[in-house]
């Protein structure tokens, strides 16, 4: 009789264990209870690269319930627009990887989710950020209710080359690039 009460007992740590191992090594399994994406959208001229800084797009998003976020990924869609004396065309672009991307800042209210300041020099590429991307978690601060989570992406000057000019245009008759990323954010919603 105690030895099957010492093997159930047995049993119950041995599965406990297992459990905080597939948390530990795949944390979407059961560590993430909810999800939303953050929208960053704007539409920049082809001069907007010519200086040394690059464009940014800003997205906010007001908590409701309190979130710890533990994994994010970054999408990325471009709109270019190509102009010439008689017509104009549009081509879109899904970016895969999100490499056009940088994530320059990201704030939980006063509260910065880097360990240095926002900066062009100091950002997390898109790509790290990729949803086929092995090192997407993050160990960012609880965001309570009530309080805005700011994300601010810079876009690469690679964004403009991601179209071949469509028939009849060159790439000298590149107008814009209209961006929309999005940071999904995966992570434990708190009660």
């Amino acid at each position: 009789m105690n030895t099957i009460k010492l093997m159930g007992k047995a049993r119950s740590v041995v599965e406990r264990v297992r459990t905080a191992i597939v948390s530990w090594l795949f944390p979407g399994s059961t560590g993430e209870s909810t999800q939303f994406g953050v929208k960053c959208s704007g539409t920049f001229l082809a001069s907007a690269w010519d200086g040394e800084s690059l464009p940014t797009v800003t997205g906010r998003v007001r908590m409701y319930q309190s979130f710890t976020p533990l994994r994010v990924v970054a999408d990325e869609q471009l709109i270019i627009t190509f102009k010439n004396g008689k017509s104009e065309a549009k081509v879109a672009v899904d970016v895969a990887d999100a490499g056009d991307l940088l994530l320059v800042s990201t704030f939980a209210g006063n509260k910065n989710c880097f360990p240095v300041a926002p900066d062009q020099t100091t950002g997390i590429s898109g790509r790290s950020l990729a949803n086929n991307s092995l090192g997407n978690r993050v160990a960012w601060p609880t965001i309570n209710g009530g309080i805005d989570l700011v994300v601010v992406f810079a876009l690469r000057r690679t964004a403009a080359f991601r179209a071949a000019p469509p028939p009849g245009f060159t790439a000298a008759d590149l107008h814009s690039v209209e961006v929309e990323a999005i940071l999904n954010c995966f992570g434990e919603l708190l009660k």
